[in-house]
């Protein structure tokens, strides 16, 4: 279009591809069919190159790489790969381009430069022989290396493209990926360096610079993805190290500390110390998540964002102290400050499908001045998302303590759920015994939530004591808003309250909240859809003011409910009984079924992150054409499945369908399923148990369990040690540094426990 336009012949306009891809290296020949008359050539790329083998073959033993210095271009996969990409271009009349050599001189290090040009002539060297007709560098003063080995081969001939090679030598396929002779060196000295100069380029990308020199090379992004995909790697598979240890998150978190101060040492990155930490913080997020981060600047973005926000309120303070200015200026700078959150909501991955009715500058200008410390919500909503993303379903327990959630965690679960139906029978404010009509104080999730994930820090806090805790004890936390207590206004509180707490994601019902009832009852209304849409518009105003990216989760009772308080929107009319009286109370009546639920879901989708329909019953069919619904106008929309303890399971499915309802219901993007009820059911049941078997028994009852929580020690259960559990022996530790170690108070030390709980069998 461009040369039509223009006037110039078709074919003057030309690209050369960087192949930096292991799909890409398989694609070559119909990348360059596509590009016909405007292919130039194929480029080889080195560093995206193999974090893209890492990233492919993560999950697979037999692809762990060694340490980054090992793999040259030397290594049969890449020699493999360079071969292909020559052959090919050669074949159809394009240039093939060798990779960039990215050492940077050192004009103050003579021996240093020496040895590097001497690499880079071997280098470029290996590469004119291979047959391609061209390279880059990364300096101008390799210009000259570059030309003169290129110029041994070439001579007086512009291009070698006459060189390919012959059917019976050409490049397998699997030779691309065969990595099998690679040795295995994974060194502590690799780790370390991974390390380093993942905090190097992160600190400066997050400073606003995206090519960093390191250690006399010239970086960018790539060297920080390979080096973190390395680390994950070698954590996934317990990579043996030459040191003859297993890699492992303890030795990370080692070598994270060791390097992280080191490099504090540094006057120059001292005073940078802000962006240092943003990346050790952000490498450790990306290590030890079990899920593989596609791209660690994905996780980093919310940082710059951050940053550039800071600059900018910082700049507008020292303009507004030495220039005095005006507030049209003032006016400006909220515009500006808007501009960085807007742009974040077009081009981050996490807010693509997010409809908002509100402007960036709304939420700027509501913002107060100084955000409350979010950083639990914080982790456990990106945790959660990314959960979501990479396994085939996240399944929950509903939690109404601390102690359970603890075991959850405990027990290789990946969240929580937090039940408003369990909040009003036994975990109220008001400590009282309710039904599920939001009787209770509107605060009591929120406070509960806070108690769930006081308890995982205590967790964490006793696994620290032996360098076993991690962020991994802090479970997303998916907690029940109800129908928002009230109206949009209602809603907002109750959401930053939520979030305030350490909430991961919240939900939101569309009934009427005077009159809300559990999804599994009976005199359910409805509030119109445009009513319930301010409600999720509310709850996301909440989490945006709060700078949290707070999960929201939209479900819709319409399945059963018969009732509705308005006939205002036309979406909700066709579900209107016709000619029907209207009650009492002035509802509407109206017919549910799957496609009311169907048209509702539709219209929640834009503003929610996940959608839920309340069902009546486990029907895979009917979850099915729910998700199809939803799919077809907005694919990969995520799903969520009550697995309710209303319905009678065995009445319902046979064992087998029980066996894969999970597994199936993940395969029709019901990403997140939750059992809500299981914390009051496991309590009362257990109690009730032990409770009748001790009334008949005495103490062979109770022994009994003690006996079988001896009996799961092995599988990672502790609470049978409940001085231990709760933190007995964390509150001795902090007495005795308090104290510099002299204390005869402490706790453990003569008790019981101690004495009669910590031998080989008990």
């Amino acid at each position: 279009m461009a040369q039509d336009l223009l006037a110039i012949e078709r074919g003057t306009i030309r690209a050369t591809v960087l192949i930096e891809t292991i799909v890409a290296s398989y694609e070559m020949e119909a990348i360059l069919f596509e590009l016909k008359d405007h292919a130039a050539g194929l480029n080889a790329g080195r560093w995206d190159y193999i974090f893209s083998l890492i990233k492919r073959f993560r999950q697979h033993p037999s692809k762990v790489l060694p340490d980054r210095s090992e793999l040259s271009m030397e290594v049969s996969f890449m020699q493999a790969y360079c071969r292909r990409l020559v052959d090919i271009a050669h074949r159809h009349g394009v240039h093939a381009i060798g990779g960039m050599s990215a050492f940077i001189p050192n004009r103050h290090d003579a021996a240093v430069n020496d040895l590097a040009f001497k690499q880079v002539a071997q280098d470029k060297r290996r590469e004119a022989n291979q047959g391609f007709d061209g390279t880059w560098v990364a300096h101008p003063d390799l210009i000259a290396i570059a030309r003169q080995e290129f110029s041994q081969v070439l001579g007086e001939r512009s291009n070698q493209k006459e060189r390919v090679l012959p059917d019976t030598e050409r490049v397998k396929p699997e030779e691309l990926c065969y990595m099998d002779k690679v040795s295995l060196k994974v060194s502590e000295s690799g780790a370390r360096l991974n390390i380093e100069v993942s905090l190097l380029y992160l600190s400066a990308w997050l400073a606003g610079r995206g090519a960093v020199a390191i250690h006399n090379l010239m970086e960018d992004a790539a060297t920080a993805e390979i080096s973190r995909a390395q680390l994950w790697q070698w954590l996934k598979h317990s990579a043996l190290m030459t040191s003859g240890e297993r890699f492992n998150r303890k030795l990370f978190r080692k070598y994270l500390r060791e390097e992280f101060n080191r490099l504090l040492q540094n006057q120059r990155l001292k005073e940078q110390a802000h962006y240092l930490e943003q990346a050790r913080s952000i490498l450790e997020k990306v290590v030890l998540r079990q899920g593989f981060v596609e791209f660690i600047t994905t996780e980093a973005y919310a940082y710059l964002l951050d940053n550039e926000t800071n600059n900018i309120k910082s700049q507008n303070i020292m303009n507004t102290e030495k220039e005095k200015q005006q507030e049209s200026q003032g006016q400006r700078e909220i515009i500006s400050e808007a501009a960085l959150l807007e742009a974040a909501w077009k081009v981050q991955e996490r807010w693509q499908g997010v409809k908002r009715p509100y402007s960036a500058q709304d939420v700027i200008k509501l913002r107060p001045s100084i955000l409350p410390d979010c950083n639990l919500a914080r982790h456990g909503c990106e945790l959660l998302w990314q959960r979501l993303r990479s396994l085939p379903q996240v399944i929950a327990l509903g939690a109404m303590t601390g102690a359970q959630a603890v075991q959850m965690a405990k027990a290789g679960l990946q969240a929580i759920y937090l039940s408003g139906w369990q909040v009003a029978a036994d975990a109220n404010l008001a400590g009282q015994t309710f039904p599920d009509q939001s009787l209770y104080p509107s605060n009591s999730a929120p406070a509960l939530v806070r108690r769930l994930n006081s308890a995982l820090m205590r967790h964490d806090q006793i696994l620290n004591l032996t360098g076993q805790g991690s962020t991994d004890c802090y479970l997303p936390i998916i907690a029940d808003a109800e129908a928002g207590f009230g109206g949009p206004l209602q809603a907002f509180e109750l959401m930053k309250q939520m979030i305030e707490a350490g909430a991961a994601a919240v939900h939101f019902e569309d009934q009427l909240a005077a009159e809300k009832k559990c999804g599994h009852m009976g005199g359910k209304v409805l509030v119109p859809t445009s009513q319930f849409i301010r409600t999720l518009a509310a709850a996301r105003m909440a989490a945006d003011i709060m700078n949290v990216p707070t999960l929201l989760v939209a479900r819709t009772d319409a399945l059963d409910a018969t009732l509705l308080t308005s006939d205002i929107d036309e979406r909700d009319r066709p579900f209107i009984v016709p000619g029907a009286e209207r009650t009492s109370e002035g509802f509407y009546r109206v017919k549910g079924g799957l496609d009311a639920v169907i048209a509702r879901g539709l219209a929640y989708a834009p503003y929610a992150d996940l959608v839920w329909f309340e069902s009546s019953r486990p029907d895979l069919e009917e979850a099915r054409r729910f998700a199809e619904a939803i799919h077809a106008k907005y694919p990969g929309k995520l799903l969520a499945y009550n697995c309710s303890p209303s319905f009678n399971w065995k009445k319902n499915l046979d064992d087998a369908t029980i066996a894969r309802f999970n597994s199936e219901l993940g395969k029709m993007g019901y990403k997140f399923q939750f059992i809500t009820l299981a914390g009051w059911h496991a309590v009362n049941l257990s109690a009730y148990k032990l409770s009748t078997e001790y009334a008949a028994e005495g103490m062979p009852a109770y022994v009994r369990l003690q006996e079988e929580e001896f009996a799961l020690a092995d599988q990672g259960y502790s609470a049978v040690r409940h001085q231990a559990e709760v933190g007995a022996g964390w509150f001795d530790k902090l007495l005795l540094s308090i104290t510099g170690g002299e204390s005869s108070t402490t706790a453990l030390s003569g008790s019981t426990e101690s004495e009669q709980f910590h031998d080989d069998k008990k």
